[in-house]
C-alpha cells in the first residue's frame, strides 16, 4: 500500500508539469508580444514626435501670416514711399558703396517691386550677414565716421547694419559668436535662430513682434550660442527658407541650360536679344527657362502642397501651352513688371547687362540680392523628419557653412567638390545640369538626370508648414 500510494504520487507530480516544446511555444508566443508592442510604443512615439512638429508648424505658419499681413500695411507707410524714392535714385545713379550697378530708366513701379523684396528680407532673415539697410551710418553726410557714428565699432563707414549687429546690440540677448561658428552643424541652426528672434524679439517698420509662448519641446539652445532655435519632434533644428524659388526652378530664370532662350537655339551668352527670350512663351512652345518639368514640380510637392497642376499642352501633348503655368508667377510681382523692365533696359540701355538680373540671386550686397524672378514662392519652415535628411541644401548663401574657404566635413551638400550656392533659395541638394552649363558651373554635369533619386528619397518623409508631411502623408 505504501509502495502504491508512492507511485502515484509520483504520478500526478509528472503529470502536472511542462514538456520543453510546450515551454518554447510559450516563450515564442511571449517574444512575439513582446516585439509588438515593442513596434507599437515605436510607432506610437514616432506618430507623436510627428503630431508635435505639425503642431510647432501650425504655431509659426499663424505668426508668419501675422507679420506678412504687418508688412502689407508698413507697403502703405511714408517710410515705405520714403525708402522706394531713395531707392529709386540710387538704381538711377548706381551705388558701388552698397554693391548696385548702374541702372538709368528703371521705373518707379519696378523699384517699389524690389523695395517690397527687400523689406520682407529684412523682416524675415535667413543669415546673420544679411543687412537692414535703412540707412548709413554716416549721419551727418560728410562722409567720415565722426563721433558716435560708428555704430557696429567697426572703424569702417557702413551704409547698413547686418542682422549679427543688432543681435549684438540688443541688451537682452547674450550671442557666442565663437560658438555658433565653431562647427559646421552648429551654423546649420542660423535660419531657425532668426526665425524665432525675428518673430519674438524684433519689431521693425512699426511691426511689433508677436508675444507667444513655446514650450521647451518647441525651442532649445541646441549649439549653445546663447539663442534659441525652433526645433521638431525629433529635438533638431528647423530650416526657414524665406523665398524658396529653386524649389520650383531648380536652375533659376535661366533654366537647365544656363543659357536664356529654348534650347538648341542659344546664341553667345549674354546676347541682349536673346536675354529677351527669359519667359517667353512662342508659338513652338516655351524657353527652357519659362518651361517646369514634371520632375521638379513632384519634387516641389514634397514641400509644398496643393501646386497648380501643370498647363494642359494639347491633345497631342506636344510643346504648345494651351494655358498658363502658375508657377512662373511671382506673388511679390504677379505681372511680371521687373522682367518686362529688366527686359527693355537690356535692350534699349547699353549700361544694363543681362547680368544685371540674373546675377541678383547671387550677390552679397545688402541690397542687390533678390529670389528668381517671375516664380511662385512662399515662406517655407521645414523639418527632415525622422531620417533627419532635408533632400535641399541648407538655407545658407554657400555650402561653406563655417567661412573658412574649404568645403570641411558635412559642407559639401550635393557632393561635387565645389563650394555651391543658392542653398538660402532651397535648391535641391542633388541636381544635375545636361552638358551645357558655362553660366551655372556650380552644378555637376550629367545628361539625362536632373534631380537625383536620393534627393527625392531625402525628402520625402519631410514635414513642413506648407505640406504637413511630404510624400503623401497629409
Amino acid at each position: 500500500m505504501l509502495q502504491a500510494t508512492k507511485k502515484t504520487q509520483i504520478s500526478e507530480e509528472g503529470a502536472s508539469g511542462f514538456t520543453l516544446v510546450e515551454l518554447l511555444i510559450v516563450i515564442s508566443i511571449a517574444g512575439f508580444l513582446l516585439a509588438t508592442l515593442g513596434v507599437t510604443i515605436a510607432n506610437y512615439l514616432e506618430n507623436a514626435r510627428e503630431q508635435q512638429t505639425v503642431a510647432t508648424l501650425r504655431k509659426i505658419e499663424g505668426l508668419i501670416a501675422e507679420r506678412l499681413k504687418g508688412l502689407e500695411r508698413a507697403y502703405k507707410k511714408p517710410d515705405f514711399t520714403t525708402f522706394v524714392t531713395r531707392f529709386q535714385k540710387q538704381l538711377q545713379a548706381g551705388d558701388s558703396n552698397q554693391g548696385i550697378p548702374l541702372m538709368p530708366g528703371f521705373s518707379r513701379e519696378a523699384t517699389e517691386m524690389l523695395a517690397r523684396k527687400l523689406f520682407a528680407r529684412m523682416l524675415f532673415p535667413q543669415t546673420l550677414s544679411e543687412g537692414i539697410p535703412l540707412s548709413s551710418e554716416d549721419l551727418d553726410g560728410n562722409g567720415v565716421l565722426d563721433a558716435g557714428e560708428d555704430k557696429n565699432g567697426n572703424g569702417t563707414l557702413d551704409y547698413y547694419r547686418t542682422v549679427l549687429d543688432r543681435i549684438r546690440g540688443d541688451q537682452g540677448v547674450q550671442f557666442n559668436y565663437a560658438n555658433h561658428t565653431a562647427t559646421a552643424e552648429s551654423r546649420k541652426t542660423e535660419s531657425s535662430e532668426l526665425l524665432y528672434y525675428a518673430l519674438t524679439s524684433m519689431e521693425l517698420f512699426g511691426i511689433a513682434p508677436v508675444p507667444t509662448e513655446f514650450r521647451d519641446t518647441e525651442i532649445r539652445d541646441t549649439d549653445g550660442d546663447g539663442m534659441l532655435e525652433f526645433i521638431d519632434g525629433w529635438g533638431r533644428p528647423l530650416r526657414f527658407y524665406r523665398s524658396p524659388t529653386r524649389l520650383v526652378k531648380p536652375y533659376g530664370m535661366l533654366g537647365p541650360d544656363g543659357y536664356p532662350g529654348s534650347v538648341g537655339d542659344d546664341d553667345a551668352y549674354g546676347v541682349a536679344e536673346d536675354f529677351a527670350e527669359i519667359g517667353f512663351v512662342s508659338q513652338s512652345g516655351p524657353t527652357d527657362d519659362h518651361y517646369i518639368s514634371p520632375e521638379w514640380r513632384r519634387f516641389a510637392g514634397l514641400f509644398i502642397g496643393g501646386l497648380p497642376r501643370a498647363p494642359y499642352q494639347g491633345s497631342s501633348g506636344g510643346g504648345v501651352l494651351v494655358n498658363y503655368d502658375q508657377l512662373n508667377q511671382d506673388p511679390d510681382d504677379p505681372y511680371g513688371l521687373l522682367i518686362s523692365e529688366f527686359r527693355r533696359l537690356s535692350i534699349t540701355n547699353a549700361n544694363i547687362t543681362p547680368t544685371a538680373l540674373v546675377d541678383t540671386e547671387r550677390a552679397t550686397s545688402p541690397l542687390w540680392n533678390f529670389p528668381t524672378f517671375d516664380v511662385y514662392h512662399k515662406p517655407l519652415v521645414v523639418s527632415a523628419g525622422p531620417d533627419g535628411e532635408l533632400g535641399i541644401l541648407e538655407p545658407f548663401p554657400t555650402e561653406d557653412l563655417d567661412g573658412d574657404g574649404v568645403l570641411g566635413p558635412n559642407e559639401d551638400f550635393n557632393a561635387n567638390g565645389q563650394i555651391d550656392i543658392f542653398g538660402h533659395l532651397a535648391i535641391p541638394g542633388l541636381i544635375v545640369a545636361p552638358t551645357k552649363t558655362a553660366a551655372i558651373p556650380h552644378l555637376p554635369t550629367g545628361t539625362t538626370t536632373f534631380i537625383l533619386t536620393t534627393a527625392f528619397d531625402q525628402a520625402s518623409d519631410n514635414i513642413t508648414n506648407r505640406n504637413r508631411a511630404a510624400g503623401g502623408r497629409r
